[in-house]
């Protein structure tokens, strides 16, 4: 007879591709035979939620039904449900969970706040997201990763700000976050966005072998597609 552990390996394996539905029948089968549920089961339901695009839905289960069940929610499924809000640019909603772990006393850690940093991001608005990485992760003790600032630096890339990306990318080195082709790759993107072709070349031939980052295929791709453009 399969236990939990079972159980949630396979809803996980529903959940990575979106199907809800399968996510959700292994659960219900849970219930009926009386299998323990606990917040690993949850977690891949809201998953399932998220990867389908319905962050409604998957806050749905943090907030009602996990409690119906008695499980309590730890950091991994707010984050997951604030990662639906992200998805979206819903800086309110994934805000408003970021408060809530506050009053509960959940902890939080970097990806909690790279869901917030995404959210300001997707909704356009990078100014808030820097803010997000540079005050409140510094105030709240929670120290920035590498996904932070690529993600913050994608903020000011979409508007082609190359001085904006530029700043983040010399901050990482100054507290020593390590740098990654992705974060070479978003100010590629920026200079892309801002017209720029000597400066995206740059970043290629001294900038990221200076750092030891080897380039990668999205590298090449984006000075491929800004030499078809006639950039």
């Amino acid at each position: 007879r399969p236990d939990t552990v079972s159980y949630n390996n396979t809803m996980d394996g529903w959940a990575c591709i979106g199907d809800v539905p399968k996510t959700r029948a292994l659960l219900d089968r849970m219930k009926v035979h009386r299998t323990e549920r606990d917040v690993h089961t949850y977690s891949a339901l809201i998953k399932a939620c998220v990867c389908a695009g319905h962050p409604e839905d998957a806050e749905r289960v943090l907030v009602e039904e996990m409690i119906a069940d008695n499980v309590r929610p730890d950091t991994v499924s707010y984050s997951n449900v604030m990662d639906g809000w992200a998805r979206v640019g819903d800086v309110e909603k994934a805000r408003s969970l970021l408060e809530r772990m506050q009053s509960l006393s959940i902890w939080k850690n970097a990806r909690t706040y790279n869901a917030l940093i995404r959210a300001c991001v997707c909704a356009g608005r990078p100014e808030e997201a820097q803010r997000v990485l540079a005050e409140e992760m510094e105030t709240d003790g929670v120290r920035p990763n590498t996904v932070s600032y690529n993600i913050a630096i994608d903020g000011w890339a979409r508007v082609g700000d190359i001085p904006s990306a530029r700043l983040l990318l010399d901050l990482m080195k100054a507290r020593g976050v390590r740098r990654d082709a992705h974060t070479y790759n978003t100010l590629i993107k920026a200079c892309v966005r801002a017209n720029q072709p000597d400066v995206a070349q740059r970043v290629l031939d001294e900038e990221m072998e200076a750092d030891g980052v080897r380039p990668d295929t999205l590298t090449y791709t984006l000075l491929g597609r800004m030499k078809a453009m006639g950039v």
